[in-house]
């Protein structure tokens, strides 16, 4: 986003801490915030406030216009102010009030309105609430009476739902449904105003039609039935995705999916990463669904299964917050792998967060439990990782004395993917070092392995390190042709965050052969992606290399 002039709008924010990580930092930039709270912290910080009212009779009369016709509300004048009143100069309100006038467009308004005091009648007898709750409450329910069995017990459940919206696949496995017949359900809710669909296949239910619907009377069974389902689809679909995005990542064993769950289909990488992307939100919240009611393994598991993608994207923070969320529910577990995974999994993520001493201490649990265990899978998984965390560091001695533990473990199991891949980490360790010889040949041999798995990932990161290798050694132009290369796989994967690295490494080549055009390119989208990313230092870094570039010419 940077240099572009742009208006972003991001619509009922729960808090500044929600909003914050997404303000953009260019001052080209224009965001529109709306919210039911205050956010005190970011007019602190320089936003302007401005305080909304409902709307005025007479502009809540020609809101009703629009819905029903003017011809309507201009006879029935006593019917709409009655009518206007119960909605509270809610638009929400006035929509739903004119959905249902419109179903009977041959019928008066006045009987809506009579139905109307009745429900108010009702809910104020039965509920200790102001006028504005009995008010939207008996506007809710007015268009609630009327729907059928199935259709009430849909947007029952859906207030339920974890997440800012749902999917029309994933509705159907909440209410056991055919996508078909869900689909049916959800457009009558729409219809009536009771739903919204942002995007297509995409409904969204408004906050105080959530609360109204949570507090209908289904069955406490029935609740948790629909919460277990939905939790299922989220959780199955994105193993299947994950398994899409990194099919040589060593997979989990998932319980089968409860009864009535209806996977969403993904046929391929790009599939899988519109999914990830479209779920994002409603799988944190799943996350945090199955934490509160004490589904650990399920927590777990979800949370293994983000894993990729969250890497791919660059979400940093969010990946250390759901392995957090997944080391607490391995707490609970009686297999010892989940929790050190859990470990290991949050030592990488907090050394790319640049904490590492707090990756250390995770690091350290996680290989103590691994030996106590004579786990040498994930012992050697462990010192992979911890070998990693030391490179970052700058100490690449210790980070190849790891690495070369953990392929010593590894070549007991013949696991050739892995093997690939920590060849590849020596090798770049290695020329780190200076050893180019040495890191030719583990480099060498981490591709053709590789190719033989036919594991894109693994290739796309080799490609890399031979990059890096043939700049340093004067072979500029086999460097160029192999970060493109390995550009391009990342691509193919949909893993942006690599791809700023690679672009990064393919601007030095390019400088060194100087074709400072080219170099200017590649690091302008690395910057732009590392800034998406929050990845602060690296586009500080990025930014003098331009400047360097600038200066040179």
């Amino acid at each position: 986003m940077a240099g572009k002039r742009l208006l972003i709008l991001l619509d009922n924010v729960r808090d500044s801490a929600q909003v914050k990580p997404l303000l953009p930092g260019s001052p080209t930039c224009t965001v529109l915030i709306t919210s039911r709270q205050r956010l005190t912290d970011l007019v602190a910080s320089g936003a302007h406030q401005l305080d909304l009212d409902v709307l005025a009779d007479t502009d809540a009369r020609d809101l009703l216009a629009q819905f029903v016709g003017s011809a309507r509300v201009a006879v029935e004048t006593a019917a709409v102010t009655d009518l206007v009143l119960t909605c509270v100069g809610l638009p929400l309100a006035i929509g739903i009030v004119a959905a249902r006038a419109n179903t009977h467009p041959g019928f008066p308004l006045s009987a809506l309105a009579a139905e109307l005091r009745d429900a108010r009648k009702l809910s104020s007898s039965m509920a200790d609430a102001d006028e504005v709750a009995i008010n939207l409450d008996a506007v809710f329910s007015s268009s609630y009476r009327i729907l059928d069995p199935d259709t009430a017990r849909l947007f029952g459940l859906v207030g339920l739902v974890p997440g800012p919206d749902i999917s029309t696949p994933a509705a159907a496995s909440l209410a056991a449904l055919s996508t078909t017949r869900a689909r049916t359900l959800l457009r009558t809710l729409e219809d009536a105003h009771l739903l919204q669909q942002p995007r297509p296949g995409r409904y969204r239910m408004h906050d105080l039609i959530r609360r109204y619907a949570a507090h209908q009377q289904l069955d406490q069974d029935l609740r948790e039935a629909g919460l277990r389902r939905v939790i299922d689809f989220y959780l199955h679909t994105a193993y299947h995705a994950d398994r899409l995005l990194h099919p040589h990542r060593l997979p989990i064993q998932l319980d089968p999916p409860v009864s009535g769950v209806h996977l969403h289909a993904l046929p391929d990488i790009p599939a899988a990463l519109e999914w990830f992307d479209s779920e994002h939100p409603a799988l944190i919240a799943a996350l945090h669904t199955a934490t509160r009611h004490a589904w650990h393994s399920t927590a777990w598991q979800l949370a293994w299964a983000l894993q990729t993608f969250h890497v791919s994207r660059g979400y940093r923070h969010d990946r250390l917050a759901v392995l957090q969320v997944a080391l607490n529910a391995a707490a609970h577990l009686p297999d010892p792998t989940a929790g050190v995974l859990a470990h290991r999994l949050l030592g990488d993520a907090y050394t790319d967060l640049g904490c590492y001493e707090e990756a250390m201490g995770h690091l350290h649990q996680a290989l103590m439990v691994a030996e106590e265990n004579h786990d040498a899978d994930q012992q050697a998984r462990t010192h992979r990782v911890l070998a990693w965390a030391w490179a970052q560091r700058g100490e690449h001695r210790q980070a190849l004395e790891h690495a070369t533990r953990a392929l010593e473990l590894w070549r007991t199991f013949n696991y050739s993917a892995i093997i690939a891949e920590i060849l590849n980490d020596m090798g770049w360790y290695a020329a780190q070092l200076g050893q180019y010889d040495t890191a030719r040949t583990h480099c060498n041999d981490a591709l053709e392995l590789a190719r033989n798995e036919h594991d894109t990932r693994c290739e796309a990161s080799v490609l890399v390190s031979l990059g890096y290798l043939d700049h340093h050694i004067g072979h500029h132009r086999q460097a160029i042709h192999h970060y493109q290369q390995a550009c391009a796989r990342y691509r193919d994967l949909g893993d942006t965050y690599r791809v700023a690295d690679c672009l990064e490494g393919l601007g030095h080549p390019h400088t060194a052969l100087g074709e400072h055009q080219q170099a200017r390119a590649a690091w302008q989208e690395a910057l732009g992606l590392h800034q998406e990313q929050h990845r602060d230092t690296r586009a500080d870094g990025i930014r003098k290399q331009l400047a360097d570039l600038d200066g040179a010419q």
